[in-house]
């Protein structure tokens, strides 16, 4: 509180009175304030948060990046699944229709 009233009193020397007391007012007690210290401190606590999130998100990407080659793998898979599936059912649907389309024309040729 002392700190606060010297504050006050060296602030109402280039201030108005009613100024200088909402500039104390706003600032709080001395225990209140951050020391170059408590910043440095807190400086270096920040940078360890930030490595290890770096960390964690390189770590997130290569988890992405394995589970992306593995669905498109997959996809892959399925694809030539559902390729050869597709084939089956043309050949199968289309030769008896080429076959047929064949006797009738060999059919009418006869006949003609």
């Amino acid at each position: 509180m002392a700190e606060s009233i010297e504050l006050y009193e060296r602030l109402k020397r280039t201030l108005d009175e009613e100024t200088a007391r909402m500039v104390v007012n706003r600032l709080g007690t001395a225990e209140e304030l951050a020391t170059k210290s408590d910043l440095q401190d807190l400086e270096a606590a920040t940078r360890e948060d930030i490595q290890r999130l770096e960390a964690a998100t390189r770590e997130d990407i290569q988890r992405l990046e394995r589970l992306i080659i593995e669905v498109r793998n997959t996809l892959s898979e399925r694809m030539a699944q559902l390729e050869t599936r597709v084939l089956r059912w043309q050949i199968s649907f289309f030769v008896p229709l080429w076959i047929a389309v064949l006797g009738a024309l060999i059919a009418v040729l006869v006949k003609a």
